[in-house]
């Protein structure tokens, strides 16, 4: 497939205080699905050596979930991302890292090399035109028969906060959530509404979609919250940083997020959903 460079710019920042904020969402996603990989693709790595690809590793978080959970085996773990400012500077053995763009080609060194391969939440630098590109992408690093696994998050439902209490605290927490939904803008239902079709069309065969939401048990809610408060407030800050923003100054940031932390601590709550679609290559 011949190389098109996204005119779609990532939405979040690299590196930094983006280290723990994503080490968090990992924590988040698999303690609300309920599994760090979908139970249907565990025979996959019931071998003594799977070779296993995470793309959009940020910083490799889902690869040492999956290393503490593998019940056999001395699997290999290769992380792919955009940017290395996430990459942790001490890693397991098992883990490598390249920097790659799920939206070009699969590296020819790449090619049906792996048992499994993951993606996670790559919606923030999508365009409507990059899901094609990424699935294909995946496919071609999949051996034949291999799994995919690609968990994305459908967050329209984030506003209006909803309380677990009586009264309702609105100081802030609906206002850093609708502008993360506006930044997003019209990327937030592509992902979603598009992956099975698009895995359909490429020749990905077993499709299915799963659902769960973030408000599935009541004690994840705070932290689930908190995750995406922090999600926001992180892309508000690296939007305001390039002038994109320009009504949003620290300050205003700072007092929204304070609000946002009294709102939770008053009871309120978003929910969200996590798609995560499985898939083969035949």
């Amino acid at each position: 497939m011949a190389s098109t460079k996204s005119s779609v710019v990532y939405a979040l920042p690299h590196g930094g205080a983006e280290v723990e904020r994503l080490n968090a969402l990992q924590d988040v996603i698999s303690k609300c699905n309920g599994f760090t990989l979908h139970p249907r693709l565990h025979p996959v790595l019931n071998k003594d050596a799977a070779r296993v690809a995470d793309i959009a590793t940020g910083t490799g978080a889902f690869m040492r979930g999956l290393e503490r959970e593998a019940e056999r085996g001395k699997h290999e773990f290769i992380g792919f991302d955009i940017s290395d400012a996430s990459f942790p500077t001490e890693a397991s053995e098992n883990f490598t890292f390249h920097v790659h763009d799920a939206r070009e080609p699969c590296p020819s060194v790449f090619e049906e090399r792996f048992d499994l391969v993951h993606i996670r939440l790559i919606i923030a630098g999508m365009g409507r035109d990059d899901w094609p590109k990424a699935a294909e992408c995946a496919q071609a690093m999949l051996k034949p028969g291999g799994a995919l696994m690609w968990t994305e998050l459908r967050m329209q439902d984030a506003v209006p906060a909803l309380r677990s209490g009586v009264q309702a605290s609105r100081r802030g927490l609906d206002d850093i959530c609708q502008c993360l939904l506006d930044i997003l803008g019209e990327r937030l239902n592509a992902g979603v509404l598009t992956l099975q079709p698009v895995f359909t069309e490429i020749g990905m065969q077993g499709v299915e979609m799963d659902v769960a939401s973030s408000d599935r048990l009541p004690e994840l809610r705070e932290m689930a919250t908190m995750a995406l408060v922090d999600g926001a407030e992180a892309t508000i800050r690296h939007q305001a940083g390039l002038n994109a923003l320009e009504s949003w100054t620290p300050e205003k940031i700072a007092d929204t997020r304070r609000g946002a932390e009294e709102d939770v601590q008053a009871g309120m709550y978003t929910r969200f959903n996590i798609h995560n679609f499985t898939a083969f290559k035949a």
